[in-house]
């Protein structure tokens, strides 16, 4: 039994092994749950009126329809009659976000801890743009545009209300401009294509920004612009991270991956 419990000990140091002590550790758990707060917060806060939001929403369609392609509500229609894919879907939008980004961010901290710091500045700024077009451009996501056909999947299939009840106190309908969701996949795609090493896994972590906006435009919840917006943010954040933010800690918020070694040359006979 004793041979068991030290065993199991072991497994925990191995796991919980932190890079930087847990102050640091503390630190970083702390600042992310401050952000995430205060970014709820005010999106909450700077909810545009109702009339700003719907007639952005039709502007929205408008530019779709101007350039051919506005194609959100046929491709929802072809995937209601697959009771088990909306299901899935439903699933994935309404924890994959959140979960996702969660433990990668955790893993980055613990197995890659000399880029956490650089993509942790990436994550918070692309936040902080999107706080700023949400006050400056309410829009109303295609879910609430329902003369167009848009269907509500997340309430009509799985009843989940996101406009009523304690969730709507600190979520902005009206912040469908742009989509956080497919700008955090996107760092989070990119950064995990970049670390991993086998070729599949690159391919599969690539795809993944396009499966968060397969997700959110299934469920009605963005157009496609409202993810090219949320990616251009991202990619915004990454400059501004690299550039004023690196200068200020150049030592401690810089991308640093570390290279592999040279293998040390045979010795002579």
């Amino acid at each position: 039994m004793g041979r068991h419990v030290r065993a199991v000990r072991s497994f925990l140091r191995r796991i919980l092994r932190l890079p930087k002590g847990w102050p640091d550790a503390l630190l970083q758990v702390g600042i992310w749950v401050a952000v995430d707060s205060i970014y709820e917060l005010v999106r909450g806060l700077t909810e545009g009126s109702h009339a700003t939001a719907f007639a952005n929403g039709n502007r929205v369609v408008e530019l779709e329809q101007t350039t051919h392609t506005f194609f959100e509500v046929n491709f929802q229609r072809t995937l209601l009659d697959d009771r088990w894919l909306v299901d899935v879907t439903n699933f994935l939008y309404m924890n994959l976000h959140f979960a996702l980004t969660t433990a990668f961010l955790a893993w980055l901290y613990l197995r890659r801890n000399e880029i956490f710091y650089f993509v942790r500045n990436v994550y918070i700024g692309t936040m902080a743009i999107a706080i700023v077009i949400h006050a400056v451009f309410p829009t109303a996501p295609p879910r609430l545009l329902t003369q167009y056909g848009f269907v509500d999947t997340i309430f009509s299939f799985s009843g989940v209300d996101q406009d009523q009840g304690a969730i709507s106190a600190l979520v902005n309908k009206y912040a469908a401009v742009p989509s956080v969701h497919v700008g955090f996949a996107l760092i989070l795609g990119v950064t995990a294509a970049v670390l991993v090493r086998r070729r599949w896994a690159k391919i599969l972590w690539a795809c993944y920004p396009l499966l968060m906006l397969y997700i959110v435009v299934a469920t009605g919840n963005h157009f496609w612009f409202d993810g090219l917006v949320g990616a251009m943010c991202a990619g915004l954040a990454v400059l501004l991270a690299k550039y004023p933010l690196t200068r200020l800690r150049p030592n401690h918020w810089a991308w640093r991956v570390p290279r592999p070694e040279p293998a040390a040359a045979p010795a002579r006979p």
